[in-house]
């Protein structure tokens, strides 16, 4: 995977440990291929919604299949979208996602991220296909 992570905006004004952070830094991590690093963005709990609409369960099995989606060797974008954060811990985090050659038209897919706040900002659901 390659890329950047682009701001939709001033990327000055995100905060360094809010859930727009911790979105960025989970992109950060899956562009470099270091899946392990993006699985500690997981809330232990986590689900993955995948594109066929299997909903997996907890960091280890997400895990895996983050690792399957690093080792295609198809090349993946991530831009920064919108994060909106609730008043009772609670965010979503959109990213603009392109798989490479998965849409010959080029478009990007639209990752939603719901984050929880416990201690520090988690990935609770993550669905990267829309």
């Amino acid at each position: 995977m390659a890329g950047t992570v682009e701001a939709a905006g001033d990327p000055a004004g995100v905060p360094a440990s809010g859930p727009e952070a911790t979105a960025r830094s989970f992109a950060r991590a899956l562009l470099a291929r270091n899946t392990r690093a993006g699985a500690t963005h997981l809330a232990p709990d986590a689900r993955l919604i995948t594109p066929d609409g299997t909903e997996v369960i907890g960091r280890e099995a997400i895990l895996r299949i983050l690792e399957q989606l690093s080792s295609s060797g198809r090349p993946l974008e991530i831009r920064a979208g919108r994060t909106i954060v609730s008043s009772e811990g609670v965010a979503l985090c959109t990213q603009h996602w392109h798989w490479g050659d998965a849409d010959p038209n080029g478009r990007l897919t639209t990752a939603h991220l719901v984050l929880a706040r416990d201690v520090r900002w988690k990935i609770a659901i993550a669905c990267p296909w829309g």
